[in-house]
């Protein structure tokens, strides 16, 4: 299999380096490295010139002729791929050196998958390891890896994204799916991705940190280390998720609308592209749900009748 990895960049000079000698020195080297720029301003392009100079694979870099923000600085990343397995990587962030290699050897032993995430060690700016790793601080438990190995990860999804995209690997057969991403609503790039695939295909994890997911002050997501906060990646579609926001009735409503309208261009895209008949039943309750939460007309699904049926 050829592997891509999609980086995107934002101003990140300060841990860069780190992270592309982290992918640098992989067991298994990438068959092609993508970067988006987002208009970084500091030496974020300078740090990417002089590792591109040596790396011993391709490294291609396309800078934004304007400010795109993470969620389409991910798209271009992903639309510029190549390879047949893309990997999404944040800029600071520090790979285990197994990280590609363990995740191809998934794929090549359930070809059937469709998507591979795993487990990374929460540390400091430092790369002091805390206590916790990022399944414990997500609760990703016995329940919620039982629901995915059993084919169930939508019901997951639905309900919180557990899943991190720094630790997603999938086909690159599915950028057709997930690609636009969504810009209007409580997920961002690595939700959106993994609520369309666990939609239609298979998805598995690896249960051991691949990752060295490092906290600081200046990231653009990040957990925080306060065991009461969410990270932007990891915003609740489930019902107290807006709760746990505000308790605003006004901005509740709001929030409510966000993820209603957000779910539903996703189930567009997924009825477009086939849907089974128990994965279509689970988006329409959560989409019903939602536009009474909200005040909104219910939808009237029969518009949307799938093209052809995927199992």
């Amino acid at each position: 299999m050829n592997l891509s990895i999609a980086l995107a960049t934002y101003n990140g000079a300060v841990y860069l380096k780190e992270q592309l000698e982290s992918i640098a020195a992989q067991t298994r080297t990438p068959d092609e490295l993508v970067i988006s720029d987002d208009q970084s301003t500091d030496d974020t392009l300078r740090v990417i010139e002089e590792f591109a100079a040596t790396a011993g694979f391709p490294v291609r870099l396309s800078v934004n002729e304007a400010n795109l923000g993470i969620a389409k600085n991910f798209e271009k990343a992903i639309s510029l791929c190549r390879g047949d397995l893309i990997f999404l990587s944040d800029q600071d962030d520090v790979w285990h050196s197994d990280k590609l290699e363990s995740v191809e050897r998934v794929f090549e032993a359930k070809p059937q998958l469709s998507m591979v995430f795993s487990n990374a060690e929460l540390v400091d700016e430092t790369l002091r390891p805390f206590s916790e790793t990022l399944f414990d601080r997500l609760d990703f438990n016995d329940r919620n890896q039982r629901l995915v190995k059993s084919g169930r990860a939508l019901d997951m999804q639905l309900q919180t994204n557990r899943v991190c995209g720094f630790t997603v690997a999938f086909l690159a057969d599915l950028k057709e799916l997930v690609l636009p991403i969504s810009g209007d609503g409580p997920l961002i790039h690595d939700g959106w991705i993994v609520l369309l695939i666990a939609a239609v295909g298979e998805i598995d994890f690896i249960n051991r940190p691949l990752v060295k997911y490092r906290q600081h002050s200046a990231q653009q997501c990040g957990l925080g280390m306060k065991p009461s906060m969410l990270s932007p990646t990891t915003v609740p579609i489930k019902t107290s998720g807006c709760h746990e926001i505000t308790t605003s009735s006004k901005i509740d409503r709001a929030c409510y609308v966000r993820q209603a309208n957000q779910l539903n261009e996703a189930f567009e895209r997924l009825a477009a592209y086939g849907l089974s008949q128990d994965k279509e039943r689970l988006l329409q309750e959560k989409l019903v749900f939602l536009h009474e939460r909200a005040g909104l007309p219910v939808p009237k699904f029969q518009r949307w009748r799938p093209v052809g049926r995927k199992s």
